[in-house]
């Protein structure tokens, strides 16, 4: 099994200091050093994310409402 995140993956990310985004779908990976993970929640809201303490992979789809 490959657990690598990858563009298309369901993620929780936690942070050390405010609230957890869970269930956002990975839009962009980080190519090189100071690039961001860009997510998207299940409302839509976008995230550009340098700096976290772990992101685990969710195996949730997010789904229309």
């Amino acid at each position: 099994m490959n657990n690598d995140i990858k563009v298309g993956d369901n993620v929780s990310v936690y942070f050390e200091n405010c609230p957890c985004i869970f269930n956002a779908e990975v839009l962009y990976i980080p190519c090189q050093p100071g690039d961001c993970f860009t997510v998207k929640n299940k409302a839509g809201d976008i995230y550009k994310i340098q700096t976290f303490c772990y992101m685990k992979k969710t195996h949730f789809p997010i789904q229309d409402k």
